[in-house]
């Protein structure tokens, strides 16, 4: 008999997915009666005219349009602030971020603070799912992704790095999804295949810590984040050897959208909280310091659910069926270091350029983290500077 736990989930936005549709954004806008827009991207992306599609569709739809592309990866509060500030300048109604989920946290982010000037991004820092910390609507936030990673095109969070106090954070509310996103395989056609490893494990522990969490996992969490990371394991390796390959970018694309679903739903586990301190201390990509500390996380944590973490293996195409369930959920484990292997990611710290000295303090800034006390195999400090020491 199935036994429903309690669950529920905000639908806000629409998406639109398929080849070819990153073209369309300027009618969506118009449709939607947006006169000036501002885009929110990376130099290199303008650079390799990946944006020339989302230009030209502005233009075609009349459109008009103002460019930030200064977008850096982890990008800092300060430079949140400076986004919005550009928007409140020229006085545009909406917002567009095209890239990875730097560029669309980025653009979430100045939709809030081109509605509210005079604030900053770190004032509505914090968890604070139904209470609107700020005193007008954001603008409209639309995204067009260029990886397959964060999720954020679909996902209630921002992530922001307090760099004067070096600590990433995040602020989550489930208006802040947006109100229309396109997944067009076609736009992650150039993105380099270190790029498209890291984003995609990304994806892949989105849904695995959700579905593994021991808060807010429920039936609906449960089924995204199953079919997620069956979709990521099943086509990150050909993605990454071919990122044109748009049959397996469409499936990447969809995984890590519903891994930002997942994200929203489930607390995440300490595979993120010990890679934001990572990202913080050494400026290692999110995505690379996820993929990291992924394999060395899981042999500390199957232990405490080797049920979910048996299905884990069967629906990354381990053949379980004469195995025990301890045996596949260490097959498990296997599988998930395999697969990070084998799309060319370094597997252990010391090759990243991390030093020993700051496990001690890492430690201690992820287990300030509310994720780690949501892990389903608890601990101390002393066990995630283990962790580290492991990963080195």
């Amino acid at each position: 008999m199935f036994n429903a736990n309690a669950g529920h989930y905000h639908m806000q936005g629409r998406l639109n997915c398929g080849v070819g549709l990153a073209g369309t954004i300027g009618s969506e806008l118009s449709t939607r009666e947006i006169k000036k827009v501002l885009v929110v991207t990376e130099a290199i992306l303008v650079k390799l005219g990946v944006l020339d599609v989302v230009f030209d569709s502005l233009k075609e739809a009349g459109v008009d349009y103002v460019v930030f592309d200064g977008i850096e990866a982890d990008p800092s509060a300060h430079l949140m602030d400076q986004i919005g500030a550009l928007g409140i300048e020229e006085k545009v109604d909406g917002v567009l971020g095209v890239g990875g989920g730097s560029s669309m946290d980025s653009a979430k982010a100045a939709s809030i603070l081109i509605a509210n000037p005079g604030t900053h991004i770190l004032d509505y820092k914090g968890d604070y799912t139904g209470v609107n910390r700020y005193q007008v609507t954001p603008v409209p936030c639309f995204a067009i992704p260029t990886t397959a990673g964060t999720g954020s095109e679909a996902s209630w969070n921002i992530a922001i790095n307090d760099t004067d106090n070096t600590l990433k954070v995040r602020t989550q509310n489930p208006h802040y999804v947006p109100v229309m996103s396109i997944l067009d395989p076609k736009m992650m056609a150039t993105v380099p295949a270190s790029v498209a490893a890291g984003c995609g494990i990304d994806a892949f522990v989105h849904a695995f810590e959700a579905y593994i969490s021991t808060k807010g996992a429920w039936e609906f969490s449960d089924f995204m984040a199953l079919e997620a990371m069956q979709l990521i394991s099943g086509h990150i390796r050909q993605f990454v050897a071919n990122p044109g390959n748009t049959e397996a970018g469409q499936a990447m694309m969809i995984g890590a959208t519903l891994g930002g679903m997942c994200l929203s739903q489930a607390a995440l586990g300490i595979v993120h909280g010990l890679a934001k301190p990572l990202s913080a201390h050494f400026h290692i990509s999110h995505g690379m310091a996820n993929a990291l500390m992924l394999p060395h996380v899981v042999k500390y944590t199957w232990r405490a659910n080797p049920a979910k973490f048996a299905k884990v293996a069967e629906v990354m195409g381990v053949d379980t069926r004469d195995m025990s369930e301890i045996e596949a959920a260490k097959a498990a484990c296997g599988a998930m270091a395999e697969m990070c292997k084998d799309i060319g990611l370094p597997a252990h710290l010391s090759e990243v350029g991390v030093t020993e000295d700051k496990f001690e303090q890492m430690a201690k800034d992820a287990i300030q983290n509310k994720p780690f006390f949501l892990n389903p195999c608890k601990g101390t400090v002393k066990d995630l500077i283990h962790i580290y020491q492991s990963a080195y």
